[in-house]
């Protein structure tokens, strides 16, 4: 029989007490205790879920989305809601410090009928009459599984996962595996973590899933972008400026390079009076002023103080980037002190453009369209030339029909006679209007991306057709693109190539400059209809010998040809090892092949050839041809790191850059042409006369190591550094290699305790850098001494040679050292943004154009002399008077800046006397370049000028020594202004509403000078043969007594420069404006549309100056009209 193990006659209690009494008491208590312990423990971590994270926050009129992202953030748990529960709800205020989480919800959450659970570091947002729903109905027998891992393939511990449309909350292991089951109705999985964006994965049949979440977007103004890594902006020491592709579509949608000067001053398009808005005319652009000598002899290879063009981490051409479709730019970083540039090393000294495109996205197909369509008018308004009854006047009163009583009176009379009957019937032609025409420009992109978490792709192509405001200037653009990326575990691997081609046109119309000196007296055409060869119907000499003003427009009658063309070959190959979520390795390849043509043709009938003499009959008609090719190739392995480590945030890169670039380039003209229809190469007669075949080969090549370093503690205290060493085959043997640095210094006050009362102050960063870069604009083989051969020559012993250029085996690179001091303060709710730095750049051993004497045989060689300094400040400011909370709100605020910049040469001595005594020679009515130790680059010489006598009509100069004189000498010059202006800047405003944008920019300069080359060319130096100015009839000196400013019309002699001609000129002009609307979602949900925006943008609409001169000599400046659509299927 079985015993029952159960004690007899015993009751609970009393065996309880038999055993106490048998158990040592001590031991009893120190169980309790412990027991205690592990339950008040247990308690505590439980409680801990919600009082342990603490939340520090201080906003008015937050939207509730906001300050769920902001709580996640500070205390690292996760936040899920539904979107459509927070439709409607108040935006809140909110002041808590150091509160609890859970006493921070309770206060953000009253009143607004929501209630919030915590599970597992996970707060649950929910409606306050929605249960959750009970475990039986999760208990099913369709059960998932899977793994999450990021975008390097890593697990993400903790993840969240939640079945859409119920609150319960599932996890992923230490490994980023899940496995639990769902409803059999359960349609959608979403996938959350911290720092990442929400990913939702539809069911289906499926029931295993890997799934890769993206991190969050940050926004363009938290990061900084310099072409070889990325750093969070709030612990970045340098100077930038960051715009992202919603930036620069608010001022123009046609030209990136105008819509980055338009948004930041610092980056300046130097105004050129002479090409003014040619389309097929590249800019000259200065980031801070020049660091460099300006290329007087015209021996770079490029603009010297160009700044470096570096698009998806490779460096690019100013034409690509002229060239380049707006619709494919992400964003854009202007980086321009030594922390932020010294990375580039021996290419950052002129400032860096970092161009970042757009990356295939993931999921389904989708398709955008953009077309950019802008309407362009001549400005013709600073204009202002004599009719055809003034000029015939102006003709006779400076006596170009001779005097009273003269020999040859009656062959003046003659054409005066036929001058005046032209006047009398009507002639009065506008021969500026002949030219000119309404341009346009239309560009049309498509763009297809598509894919899943192993494999995006993207395909872009672009058409683009510019019609210039010269009439027959055309500029056509073809590209294509095509990439692919694909993650296999931890690696992943991109390839990008691109296919431009493009043909541009030159106007057949010549220059505009010679339309503006035909007189309005002379026909297009005669009498019979026929279009005339020469204008000037009379006889202009004493000899009865037939006027040669040619027709221009005659030539667009002809087969003349003038086009340029490129057709270019990019591929960028681009792996990356994510070795942890701290370390990659990244290997970049980049290969650019172009080849070049260009051509011109004009036939014998061309009056190019209008003055040529009998005997050169048959050389009439000329063809010129010009080929290039270019091959490049670029290379990048680094290493990028990036961790926090308690109170500790470390980042750090490093790699190795080469780059091998060669260049072939050849170009002839022949001449002699029977007729106009035989337009081709092949019917020549011959060689130019004395001419030849010639032609360019370069090779060059440069290797570059480089590292940076990032140091924040607490982020508060900021440290960044960099070094490279780079070698170049373009300098010589001796210094073949240069070292690079920057150290960089910031503090984040508003971190600090002692600011938190000031809860107005948003942000407040005090940094500093200071380091150097070099240049590297110089031709390939500017250090050594090259020969060239006498092929016209034949030697017993062979070939002859001569010397073509001295080398310098010590030529190096010019050392700029760069200081920067700058703040950034944001105030108000961040509703003041500012932005200030002062900077001192010091350019040492640069690159000058030393002269030598005639009998070496070449007039200068490159060296290392001389120092060059630029100081100056800039300032960025930007107000929002009316903030947005919603996208429907009414929002307006204000933006300003300015900067300033002054220039010297120092530590020249004399080493510049002879160039600048050629500066003395050949035309002196416009001031030319002088290199002075003490003085700008930018200063305007001339000899001073006490004005016009009244008694003889005479100018009156100022001479060294101060004494007057009227004989003007180049010996004489003196600095007399300056072309850098003492402020110059943007101001705007920007407003919205409900779908609507404005955004309003107008440019502004005061303080410089500029030398009035109208009125020295078009008044006081006019021929009268020609036409002119209306103020040729303005302070003319008659006769003694006059005070006036300009000479006596019948004073034929040259006047040079002075500074009677020297004016001080402020502009102010409205630079950008643009309106656009996006369409409400409801509406492109019946449509089917994704996104739709309409945009209208006006570019250079009006312009002040105090300053009345002619502008777009050779080609008009222009206003423009934009219309802008965009949409994605």
């Amino acid at each position: 029989m079985y015993k029952n193990s159960t004690h007899k006659g015993c009751r609970l209690p009393a065996c309880a007490m038999k055993f106490l009494r048998r158990t040592d008491k001590k031991k009893i208590l120190m169980r309790i205790n412990l027991v205690t312990a592990l339950l008040i423990a247990g308690m505590a971590h439980v409680s801990a879920a919600g009082f342990a994270q603490r939340v520090l926050l201080h906003k008015k009129k937050m939207a509730l989305e906001e300050v769920f992202i902001e709580f996640r953030k500070q205390t690292g748990y996760d936040f899920l809601w539904q979107p459509d529960q927070l439709n409607g709800l108040k935006s809140v205020d909110i002041d808590l410090h150091n509160q609890p989480l859970e006493t921070a919800l309770k206060s953000v959450l009253a009143g607004q009928g929501l209630v919030y659970i915590i599970k597992d570091k996970t707060v649950i947002i929910r409606r306050e009459e929605e249960q959750p729903s009970q475990r039986k109905h999760m208990v099913t027998d369709v059960p998932v599984k899977g793994k999450i891992l990021d975008e390097m393939g890593i697990p993400l511990p903790n993840a969240s996962i939640l079945i859409k449309g119920k609150t319960d909350v599932f996890k992923s292991n230490d490994k980023g595996e899940f496995s639990f089951n769902v409803p059999e109705d359960a349609k959608v999985l979403v996938f959350r973590y911290v720092g990442y964006q929400n990913k939702e994965v539809e069911i289906g049949a499926k029931r295993e899933f890997v799934v890769r979440l993206e991190p969050e977007k940050k926004a363009l103004t938290e990061v900084v972008i310099n072409g070889i890594s990325e750093r969070p902006k709030e612990i970045y020491t340098g100077a930038i400026t960051t715009l992202s592709a919603a930036d620069l579509k608010k001022v123009s949608a046609q030209n990136v390079l105008s819509a980055v000067s338009a948004m930041d001053p610092s980056f300046h398009i130097i105004e050129n009076n002479t090409i003014g808005s040619n389309i097929n005319a590249l800019p000259d652009i200065q980031i801070r002023g020049g660091s460099g000598f300006p290329d007087i002899k015209g021996s770079y290879t490029g603009k010297p103080n160009q700044p470096l063009f570096i698009m998806d981490g490779f460096e690019v051409p100013l034409q690509r980037v002229f060239d380049l479709d707006m619709n494919r730019i992400a964003s854009v970083s202007l980086l321009k002190d030594a922390a932020a540039t010294a990375i580039y090393g021996s290419r950052g000294a002129n400032g860096v453009m970092v161009i970042e495109t757009i990356k295939p996205k993931r999921g389904k197909l989708s398709i955008t369209y953009n077309n950019d369509f802008k309407l362009s008018m001549p400005d013709l308004s600073d204009y202002n030339l004599l009719d055809a009854k003034g000029k015939l006047a102006l003709e006779k009163s400076a006596g170009l029909f001779g005097a009273e009583g003269g020999e040859y009176n009656q062959v003046y009379d003659e054409q005066y006679s036929i001058r005046l009957k032209a006047v009398t019937r009507g002639v009065n032609t506008d021969w500026m209007a002949q030219p000119v025409r309404t341009g346009y420009s239309d560009r049309n992109t498509l763009y297809a991306e598509g894919g899943d978490d192993f494999v995006r792709y993207g395909l872009q192509f672009t058409k683009g057709t510019e019609r210039g405001v010269m009439k027959g200037s055309d500029r056509t653009n073809y590209s294509g693109e095509f990439s692919i990326s694909y993650q296999f575990e931890q690696f992943k691997f991109r390839n990008s190539l691109t296919i431009n081609t493009n043909k541009a046109n030159n106007s057949p119309y010549g220059n505009f400059a010679q339309y503006t000196l035909l007189n309005p007296y002379w026909s297009i055409y005669d009498d019979e209809g026929r279009m005339k060869t020469n204008l000037d119907e009379g006889y202009f000499d004493v000899y009865r010998r037939p006027s040669v003003f040619a027709n221009p427009i005659y030539n667009t009658t002809l087969r003349s040809k003038d086009f340029s063309s490129y057709q270019e070959f990019v591929n960028n190959f681009s792996a990356e090892w994510f070795v942890s979520r701290a370390l990659r390795f990244v290997a970049n390849l980049s290969l650019t092949k172009q080849s070049t043509n260009s051509e011109e043709f004009y036939s014998a009938q061309h009056s190019k050839f209008a003055n040529y003499p009998e005997a050169d009959f048959f050389r009439r008609g000329s063809y010129t041809i010009r080929n290039g090719k270019m091959l490049n190739y670029e290379g990048n392995l680094a290493f990028n790191f990036g961790k926090s480590f308690g109170k500790h945030t470390l980042y750090a890169a490093g790699g190795v850059n080469i780059a091998d670039n060669s260049t072939d380039f050849n170009q002839f003209t022949a001449e002699g042409f029977p007729n106009d229809r035989l337009a081709d190469i092949t019917f020549a007669k011959q060689y130019e006369l004395n001419g030849k075949p010639s032609g360019l080969e370069e090779v060059s090549r440069r290797i570059g190591f480089f590292s940076n370093a990032n140091y924040a503690y607490m982020e508060k205290y900021l440290l960044d550094a960099s070094f490279r060493m780079d070698g170049s085959s373009q300098f010589g043997a001796k210094n073949r290699f240069g070292k690079f640095w920057s150290v960089g210094t910031g503090w984040n006050v508003h971190k600090e305790a002692f600011m938190s009362d000031l809860k107005f102050v948003n942000k407040l960063k005090i940094r500093a850098s200071y380091g150097s870069q070099g240049g590297l604009n110089v031709p390939a083989y500017q250090a050594m001494t090259t020969y060239s051969y006498f092929t016209n020559l034949n030697y017993r012993v062979g070939v002859g040679a001569f010397l073509l250029a001295l080398g310098d085996e010590n030529l190096k690179w010019q050392n700029k050292l760069s200081t920067n001091i700058g703040a950034d303060l944001l105030l108000f709710n961040e509703r003041l943004d500012v932005s200030m730095n002062y900077y001192h750049d010091l350019t040492q051993n640069a690159l000058a154009d030393i002269t030598t004497p005639p009998s070496v045989g070449f007039g200068s060689y490159k060296a290392n002399f001389g120092e060059l300094v630029n100081n100056g400040f800039e300032i960025t400011s930007r107000f929002v008077i009316l903030k947005q909370n919603s996208a429907k709100d009414f929002y307006l605020g204000i933006s300003a800046s300015g900067i300033q910049n002054r220039n010297k040469i120092q530590n020249v001595g004399a080493i510049f006397k002879k160039l600048n005594a050629d500066q003395d020679k050949g035309d002196q009515t416009t001031p030319k370049v002088r290199l002075e130790e003490g003085y700008s680059v930018n200063t305007i010489w001339a000899v001073p000028s006490k004005g016009i006598d009244p008694s003889n009509g005479k100018e009156v100069f100022v001479k060294k020594d101060g004494s007057l004189t009227n004989i003007w000498d180049p010996a004489d010059k003196q600095a007399m202004g300056t072309l850098e202006p003492d402020l110059e800047g943007r101001f705007g405003t920007f407003a919205g509403y409900k779908g609507f944008n404005l955004n309003v920019i107008f440019s502004y300069k005061f303080g410089n000078q500029i030398y009035n080359s109208t009125l020295i060319q078009r008044v006081e130096n006019v021929d009268p043969a020609f036409n002119t100015d209306r103020r040729v009839y303005e302070e003319r000196w008659k006769s003694p007594g006059d005070l006036t400013f300009f000479k006596d019309v019948k004073d034929k002699s040259i006047t040079k420069t002075s500074s009677r001609f020297i004016q001080n000129e402020s502009v102010f002009a409205l630079q950008s404006a643009s309106l656009s609307y996006d369409f409400e979602q409801k509406f492109l949900n019946k449509i089917k549309l994704q996104n739709l925006r309409l945009s209208l943008y006006m570019n250079d609409i009006f312009r002040i100056s105090t300053v009345k001169q002619e502008r777009g000599l050779n080609y008009p400046f222009a206003r423009s009209v934009s219309f802008s659509l965009r949409t994605t299927l």
